[in-house]
């Protein structure tokens, strides 16, 4: 089993980001979980590696794959709630500290313009 340029052994970045375009997951971030999904599936089962061999040659014109009719391999992986929840309270937490130097930014303007106006402009 050879390692993909991501480091990914059965995911091709390449040629899955344009099958998931405008899904509303992180393929990024998906992708090395769904990897070593697979590659714990190989482990008990050979099925991917298999796969793998029949697709190498041409698939279907490699004649009929191995697994016809045997059911689906169905890969579920889910994110934890607290792992949403930490992250959009680091979001939450970047959009104040924003706002903040924000409205420092905007606080010393007002005093700039300010000072700059008392006295400081030749028509008073």
């Amino acid at each position: 089993m050879a390692t993909t340029v991501s480091g990914l052994h059965y995911v091709d970045l390449a040629s899955t980001r344009p099958l998931m375009t405008g899904l509303t997951f992180d393929l990024d971030q998906c992708a090395p979980v769904l990897d070593h999904a697979l590659l714990g599936l190989n482990e008990q089962t050979g099925i991917p590696d298999q796969l793998v061999a029949w697709i190498r040659p041409g698939a279907c014109a490699a004649g009929r794959c191995p697994y016809d009719g045997r059911g689906r391999i169905i890969i579920d992986a889910q994110v934890r709630i607290q792992d949403v929840i930490g992250e959009l309270r680091e979001v939450r937490r970047l959009l104040r500290d924003v706002a903040l130097n924000e409205a420092r930014a905007a606080r010393a303007r007002m005093r700039r313009s300010t000072s700059e106006g008392r006295g400081g402009h030749p028509s008073e």
